[in-house]
């Protein structure tokens, strides 16, 4: 088997091993059609592999893309062809950019992001997650994930990989909902954990210095004794004040965490804020539901891959 001679797949082209299903194909044409165009290349493994098509599955091509084209509004500009590499035959499907919007027959828009076909809420959400990585639990729940799955995203790398499912097989979603519930909750954590860490901030800070004054009046005590002859008892105080210079240590330490992730929430509740203030502005100025609903999920993504 051979390497086909060309770049991996990426934001223009795209391998399928096999003639994918209707609804599949439409997906990659319109993603291709809503970015700059691109290749699907029949016959191909991931890894650039190629397997080529027999004759049947060529014959079978030109239908496939005219049922993937039946669920796609409008139909974009394409054009295919056969080509032999390696004495294989593949089949390749050339997708022109597009003028205007191409979507699915029940409304949805895909684009291209690397070499994945997304819809465009997902880019939303990931934003999202990306500039306030504390949404991310915020973002699973509001999306109807189960606990179960959220956990599982959370333990390994597959957030976006379960939001895409989410996405994809509830054609009823409305992100534009699950956008703001997930703005409105995310606000309230983080503003319930600045207060929290603010407290904790303030008795670590108080105890390093009351764990070093206490230190420095050992060491203080300590030299006294030794000084007075007491070697014994000036010893056992001295290497007593080391103890409470660690104590101190740890608290400073502790208390410079606090004082980090307050940080990083208040950049967070920045981002949150521009974003809920965008949101009310869209809901107040525009009445159309569907215009509302692209509006804001336009908003978050812009908002967010500012950050």
């Amino acid at each position: 088997m051979g390497l086909l001679s060309l770049q991996g797949e990426g934001p223009l082209l795209e391998y399928k091993l096999a003639i994918p299903s209707s609804p599949m194909l439409a997906h990659v044409i319109a993603s291709f059609a809503n970015s700059e165009g691109g290749e699907i290349i029949i016959g191909v493994d991931d890894d650039g592999t190629i397997r080529g098509l027999d004759s049947t599955e060529l014959e079978k091509s030109p239908g496939a893309i005219r049922s993937a084209l039946k669920l796609l509004r409008p139909h974009p500009e394409l054009s295919h062809h056969i080509k032999e590499v390696e004495g294989k035959s593949l089949f390749v499907i050339e997708v022109q950019k597009s003028p205007t919007p191409v979507r699915t027959v029940n409304g949805r828009l895909y684009v291209r992001r690397g070499s994945r076909t997304v819809l465009t809420e997902e880019i939303a959400f990931q934003a999202l997650a990306n500039a306030v990585p504390t949404a991310k639990q915020n973002i699973l729940s509001s999306l109807g994930v189960n606990a179960q799955e959220t956990v599982r995203a959370q333990k390994s790398n597959q957030f976006e990989e379960i939001v895409h499912k989410r996405i994809e097989e509830e054609t009823g979603l409305k992100a534009s909902e699950a956008l703001i519930e997930t703005i409105k909750l995310t606000r309230q954590e983080l503003f319930s954990e600045r207060r929290e860490k603010r407290l904790q901030g303030r008795i670590a800070f108080f105890a390093a210095l009351i764990a070093l004054a206490f230190a420095l009046s050992l060491i203080f005590v300590g030299v006294i004794y030794i000084y007075a002859g007491i070697l014994q008892a000036g010893i056992v105080t001295s290497a007593s004040s080391i103890v409470s210079g660690i104590v101190s240590g740890l608290a400073f330490v502790f208390f410079k965490q606090v004082s980090d992730r307050l940080d990083e929430t208040a950049k967070e509740l920045v981002t949150l804020e521009q974003t809920h203030t965008a949101i009310e502005y869209i809901v107040l100025y525009i009445k159309d539901e569907t215009k509302r609903d692209e509006a804001i999920i336009d908003s978050v993504k812009s908002l967010m891959l500012k950050k």
